[in-house]
């Protein structure tokens, strides 16, 4: 939401025509583009690099090519995924049961109060 002293500075700045968002008519140059693009790719290969050796230890140690030690990795953490979620199923089976003997309890002790006929 909106503060009422930032909708009041908006529209002052309305007033003096000052452009608010939006396209301004501007466009960056192709050469600055394919430069930005340049060093981004730059940065994502210097910290893939850097982080290689603790996603794929056994490519660090002459083992198996990164392909394989991906492929690996991503099964075993499909298998911890479904071991996560039995988990979490069971879990969750737990809560509804003891949920449901919580209700029935206090189902049995509102009848044998007497305040329910």
């Amino acid at each position: 939401m909106i503060s009422e002293r930032t909708k009041a500075a908006l529209a002052a700045a309305k007033q003096r025509g000052v452009k608010i968002g939006g396209y301004r008519g501007t466009t960056i140059p192709k050469t600055a583009v394919e430069a930005a693009s340049r060093a981004i790719k730059k940065r994502a290969d210097a910290m893939a690099a850097d982080l290689a050796p603790n996603a794929f230890p056994g490519a660090r140690q002459g083992g198996p090519d990164g392909y394989v030690v991906c492929r690996t990795t991503l099964a075993n953490n499909r298998q911890r995924a479904a071991e996560m979620q039995a988990i979490a199923d069971q879990a969750q089976a737990n809560r509804d049961a003891a949920a449901a003997a919580n209700g029935a309890a206090i189902g049995a002790a509102i009848i044998n109060s007497g305040h329910v006929q």
